[in-house]
């Protein structure tokens, strides 16, 4: 993940921040969906139904940790933008963007923290329904409840439980996320005309003449 994270950044340099956040979320889609069509079309002994589920696992676990080292970029563009916005509506100075930072940070913060815990809730929810998770084993419920028959269905649903939590919860979070995601329209080009405007906008109120630069700069660098 952190080299990926490192191949990113070049990346982010030609297209912005949100092209990436949005195929990182169609690929953990994509991910998910090959993994349910390999379990539900292919036999269990097949060599690809065997590599697809760890596969899943490894590339999933890169790209959703990949971006996150992205997140201090996005809150910047944010603030500069919420920045840009209101000093074109009140005529004002460019103030500071410290306090901005922290809005968003919190509202971030109030949101993520607990959809972060959605997962284990929902798997400490599930799980013990399928007797994963009290601490007893399926053959000791087996001898004292259920005959073998009962046992293999018990394992057969316990696999397709634990399945089903690790490929469609991602499935589901991955759409909600690409979802969410489709109201960011800060794209490379217009990140750079506002940090544009706002250094000119602070150039001109500390009466420093402002010379237009003969090349942009890159704006994302790691």
């Amino acid at each position: 993940a952190r080299f990926a994270r490192i191949a990113l950044y070049s990346v982010v340099d030609r297209v912005g921040v949100a092209p990436v956040y949005r195929a990182s979320f169609l690929i953990k889609i994509a991910l998910s969906a090959l993994a349910i069509f390999v379990a539900v079309f292919l036999p269990g002994d097949s060599y690809l139904g065997s590599v697809a589920l760890p596969a899943m696992l490894v590339l999933g676990s890169v790209v959703v940790a990949a971006p996150l080292g992205m997140f201090a970029l996005t809150v910047s563009e944010l603030v500069d933008e919420q920045r840009y916005e209101e000093a074109r509506s009140s005529a004002a100075v460019v103030g500071d963007g410290r306090l901005v930072a922290g809005r968003y940070q919190s509202t971030h913060a109030l949101f993520a923290k607990p959809c972060n815990s959605l997962g284990p809730i929902i798997v400490s929810l599930v799980l013990p329904g399928t007797s994963i998770g009290t601490g007893r084993s399926v053959s000791q419920i087996s001898n004292s409840t259920f005959d073998r028959g009962g046992e293999e269905l018990r394992e057969t649903a316990q696999a397709q439980m634990c399945f089903t939590l690790i490929s469609v919860l991602p499935l589901v979070a991955g759409c909600v996320q690409f979802y969410i995601w489709r109201s960011y329209t800060l794209s490379k080009d217009r990140v750079e005309r506002i940090q544009h405007a706002l250094c000119k906008q602070a150039r001109r109120a500390e009466g420093e003449e402002w010379d237009e630069p003969p090349n942009t700069q890159q704006l994302h660098n790691p």
